[in-house]
């Protein structure tokens, strides 16, 4: 009885491990590649967090869905304004905490690192790493 309820729970470990893995790896392979930053469609303007504090209120305000809330804090000193689609580096990412470090690669704040919600990442998969990045 001991041994099936354990081959119970590990068959639904790998299960579950199975069905989230790919949701995390996504992300996960991204570290030291090149990608554009994607915020919500609509948005023109997207920020990039000088500190993980103001990467977190960011991600929190985003989470309500305040848009209002969200252009407000783009006018903190805490956060750097960038184009949508804006070329950076992925330099370090903190899946538990649902944030990725970038270096921007272009623009107005060109050299700049900080924090971006990591949900602004996808669609990055494909794109080669940074050496192959030829501007």
């Amino acid at each position: 009885m001991k041994k099936k309820k354990i081959a119970i729970t590990v068959i639904f470990l790998v299960a579950l491990f199975l069905a989230i893995g790919p949701v995390f790896c996504e992300y996960a392979e991204l570290n030291g590649k090149y990608v554009e930053l994607h915020g919500p469609y609509c948005w023109d303007k997207l920020g990039v967090a000088r500190d993980e504090v103001a990467c977190d209120t960011m991600i929190k305000i985003l989470a309500k869905g305040n848009k209002a809330k969200f252009f407000e804090i783009l006018e903190s000193y805490r956060i750097l304004r960038v184009a949508k689609n804006t070329k950076a580096m992925v330099l370090e990412i903190k899946l538990d905490e649902g944030k990725a470090k970038v270096l921007i690669l272009s623009g107005l704040h060109r050299g700049f690192s900080g924090w971006v919600p990591i949900a602004w990442l996808k669609g990055n998969e494909k794109r080669p790493l940074i050496p192959e990045y030829h501007g």
